[in-house]
């Protein structure tokens, strides 16, 4: 977004003009309907893990704009040696300096590192071979990893999407790099290949990277095939939902993470993130499970409740490395039109005292009673509105056989109190 701001052209119209031509890439692109018109493009794999025995399966591309800048380039082994030598040359294409070698280095300095990974190829080993030498000092910089790999700084990025599975690497002090990639989802083949290959080159002794790689896959994808048989145990079989599956549908909504929305079909809960919908299977009480297919995890979400028994939030497992995302409940739409809201509108007899409903604008009302401040209000659901800004006081309105507004429940303060509309 930066980019585009700046420069007026799409991100990917500037990459094409300011890397794939000066670089002389002409078969990488960010279209995959570009890429379906070439001869040999690679078909996407993946495990069948409904299957005992191992199977491949083809499976689908992704076809997502989202994905620029993050992963959809689609490229081909001569355009990405063409991108390793550009880094090895410190910025420098023929006779011209695309980038001074100063700012190049700061991509992948060290010095610039945020964190370290657990899920990053050191974590991954140091599960498996406690005890290993090869990777020391893994760190992000600014888009690579910086490691020290068998005494020597070696700067790299893996990557996989959907039927693919990618190692980029080089070692910036040895004028060494490697490009590994395979058309198949979650494998550790281009690994084994990639340190195969810097280590022949080096002229070290040997690691048998494809027996160590093939023990990590074999366990990983044996925790993928036993993880719904596992599952099985912990649910409270017995456990119904405590609403029906109406009160759960409706729009859900987090800062950072956007909408999510939930609604009925065929008789099923139904899941809508971004532009996937997901069919939700009950779990127990009120957790359900939805499936990610494309990437076969399961994955556990909890619906809300406040204290008056109102579905307010859900919960949803989406960081691998964070805590459940809450996204809150918003109201029907009709609940701010003015027009709605004029019926509320009026006095009311709240115990002997004479209290207000008054219209905010044309989208809010105030529950005001006299000489007393006016306490903003905001729907819940239905016929039930809430204080604003906490949720001290609640106003459950209600409507006679004619649908007309005639009173309204106060609950404050461990009190519930009806309130007779008197115009």
């Amino acid at each position: 977004m930066i980019i585009e701001e700046l420069t007026g052209i799409s991100f990917s119209d500037f990459i094409s003009r300011r890397i794939f031509r000066p670089l002389g890439m002409k078969n990488s692109n960010f279209s995959v309907d570009e890429m379906w018109k070439t001869q040999d493009f690679a078909k996407p794999y993946k495990i069948d893990f409904r299957v005992e025995k191992f199977r491949l399966i083809e499976c689908e591309y992704v076809v997502n704009d989202s994905l620029i800048g993050a992963g959809g380039i689609n490229s081909s082994v001569f355009d990405v040696g063409k991108w390793l030598r550009f880094h090895l040359n410190n910025g420098k294409v023929g006779n011209k300096q695309l980038v001074s070698p100063g700012n190049l280095r700061m991509t992948y300095d060290q010095g610039l590192s945020a964190m370290y990974c657990n899920e990053s190829i050191q974590g991954i080993l140091r599960k498996y071979y406690p005890d290993q030498k090869w990777f020391r000092n893994e760190t992000w910089a600014l888009g690579w990893m910086n490691q020290m790999y068998r005494g020597y700084n070696l700067i790299a990025h893996p990557g996989g999407l959907d039927g693919s599975t990618a190692l980029m690497t080089f070692l910036p002090d040895k004028d060494i790099g490697v490009f590994a990639i395979t058309n198949q989802s979650d494998c550790y083949l281009p690994f084994a290949v990639a340190y195969h290959l810097v280590d022949d080159t080096l002229e070290m002794n040997p690691v048998v990277w494809d027996l160590i790689f093939q023990r990590i896959e074999n366990q990983m994808n044996k925790v993928l095939k036993e993880t719904e048989k596992h599952s099985k145990e912990l649910r409270k079989a017995d456990a119904l939902p405590t609403h029906d599956l109406q009160e759960y549908s409706g729009k859900y909504q987090h800062p950072g993470y956007g909408p999510l929305e939930f609604y009925i079909e065929k008789g099923l809960l139904m899941m809508k993130y971004g532009t996937v919908n997901y069919p939700l299977s009950h779990y127990h009480y009120d957790t359900f499970q939805f499936e990610m297919t494309r990437w076969d995890i399961r994955e556990l979400l909890t619906f809300q409740m406040d204290s008056l028994g109102d579905i307010i939030g859900v919960s949803v497992k989406i960081e691998e490395l964070l805590p459940p995302i809450l996204f809150k409940k918003l109201p029907e739409d009709y609940l701010r039109e003015k027009k709605f809201l004029q019926t509320l509108v009026g006095k009311y007899d709240l115990a002997g005292q004479i209290v207000e409903i008054r219209l905010k604008g044309n989208d809010a009302i105030m529950f005001a009673p006299l000489e007393q401040p006016p306490v903003e209000l905001e729907p819940v659901r239905g016929l039930r509105y809430k204080s604003k800004d906490s949720d001290l006081i609640n106003l459950l309105f209600k409507r006679d056989e004619n649908d007309k507004v005639t009173e309204f429940m106060f609950v404050a303060h461990r009190q519930v109190v009806p309130a007779k509309k008197i115009s």
